[in-house]
């Protein structure tokens, strides 16, 4: 007698039904299939995952963390299996090491209609397949940046060196404190950047960030965006996202002298009322630290004081080797976002460049490289081939250095020099008019006389 047949049941439904955690992402990186296994596995919930984009790229929270976990490296798409460890993130925040085994699976035309992925855990029998560089810095990033958060409750200012560990540590205190707070570091190493995490974990994270820059802001406007300030801080509007929650004061030792003194007599203010404006705060930015703009002469030191309590020294990105890999990895997955065309990340040797070079514009000139690279790029590896001329041109201007000792004079035979040519110039520009030579040169007269009989310069009588 014949056995009673099992009733039929599809392939979707047998591989949802299986414990092996299994997924499915289509050519356009949308996740199509995840099944009970993937649930069980990481805690995410299928109808939170399902016909969502995934893009290669290492997010520090949410489900886009998730999705970026998931997401297949790029050669994958050009139909190239592979194996690598990887680190999930549980729907609760922890780490899954496992294993991630994709297939690509190709029409009639060999082109890729989409990847299946097969998870194991990471501690099976089996040994677990050597990562490439790339994928080393993938996985490393994405656990450095949940790291961070853990660590320093921000994984928006990324390294793996002791100069980044302590720049994070310093944001950290002034995130729990309403002290003043001096930002220095070279320009394009990341001080608004800085400000804006300290700015987003404050009470006033709601609130609108305000960056002055007054160095190229005329004085008239200054004047005027700092009543306005103050007129919002007296009279708040309706909408709570307009309300001022932190002024940044870029170039701040350039601010003119009655505008420090407000800035002073405000904190005062705030300081001796029983109820101050905790929810408004002043961080400034400056390319030298406070120390060395005191010498200087330029601020009130009242106001010195009360806008460095704490103070924070960026370091240039040529002091942070070990951060340069990084930061280029997360650059580059960064700008995968959105994007059809994604990277997987950068050929060996581009990294070593990277680390040789001095980044005299530091992070900003390194995203500029990134980008200008991405846009000529084949992929999924930046190569050689793909960096900026003008990025090449100077790798090699920095190898060769400067001339050896390069014909260098005493400074005051160079000064008196550069004085005696620019007197003469003024002088031949008036035709020779002593009186308006001084004006034009912003002496008095009798100074430049001076000048003239010092440096040996002929008499040439007044026309």
């Amino acid at each position: 007698m014949a056995k009673p047949g099992r009733s039929k049941i599809s392939l979707d439904g047998w591989l949802n039904s299986v414990t092996t955690p299994i997924y499915f992402i289509d050519a356009r990186r949308r996740v199509r299939f995840f099944n009970h296994g993937c649930v069980a596995l990481t805690a995410w919930e299928s109808a939170e995952v399902l016909g969502k984009i995934c893009d290669y790229h290492s997010e520090d929270s949410g489900v886009d963390q998730f999705l970026g976990t998931l997401c297949p490296p790029p050669f994958v798409f050009e139909g190239q299996g592979c194996s690598v460890p990887a680190y999930l993130k549980h729907r609760e925040g922890r780490e899954i090491a496992c294993v991630q085994e994709f297939f690509p699976l190709v029409d009639e035309n060999q082109h890729v209609e989409g990847v299946l992925v097969v998870l194991s855990m990471l501690n099976s029998p089996r040994k677990p397949p050597a990562p490439t560089l790339s994928q080393k810095l993938h996985a490393e990033l994405a656990s450095l940046r949940q790291s961070m958060r853990k660590t320093y409750q921000s994984s928006a200012f990324l390294g793996r060196s002791p100069e980044a560990k302590r720049v994070l540590a310093q944001i950290r205190l002034a995130q729990t404190s309403n002290a003043g707070v001096w930002i220095s570091g070279e320009s394009g190493i990341g001080r608004e950047h800085a400000a804006r995490i300290i700015h987003y974990a404050d009470e006033a994270a709601s609130r609108a960030f305000v960056p002055l820059d007054c160095k190229h802001t005329a004085a008239i406007d200054l004047r005027s965006t700092w009543k306005r300030l103050m007129a919002f801080l007296e009279e708040p509007g309706p909408e709570t996202s307009l309300h001022p929650g932190t002024l940044l004061l870029i170039d701040a030792e350039t601010l003119p002298r009655d505008l420090q003194e407000a800035v002073v007599e405000f904190l005062d203010q705030r300081r001796s009322a029983a109820t101050g404006q905790t929810s408004f705060r002043i961080i400034v930015a400056s390319i030298s630290p406070p120390h060395r703009i005191e010498q200087s002469d330029e601020l009130l030191p009242e106001y010195l004081l009360a806008l460095s309590e704490l103070t924070i020294e960026i370091p240039p990105l040529r002091k942070r080797p070990l951060d340069i890999e990084l930061l280029a990895q997360y650059l580059l997955e960064n700008s995968n976002r959105g994007e059809e065309r994604q990277f997987e990340g950068f050929h060996e040797k581009v990294l070593r460049l990277f680390e040789k070079y001095h980044w005299p514009g530091n992070v900003r000139e390194l995203q500029t490289v990134i980008r200008e690279s991405r846009q000529v790029s084949s992929g999924p590896l930046i190569t050689e081939d793909d960096l900026p001329f003008r990025f090449r041109t100077g790798i090699a201007a920095q190898a060769e250095g400067p001339p050896p000792n390069a014909g260098f004079v005493p400074l005051e035979v160079h000064l008196e020099q550069v004085e005696r040519e620019h007197i003469l110039a003024a002088l031949e520009a008036v035709g020779f008019v002593k009186s308006k030579a001084a004006d034009l040169l912003g002496i008095p007269r009798p100074k430049l006389y001076r000048r003239l009989e010092s440096l040996g310069i002929g008499d040439v009588d007044d026309a």
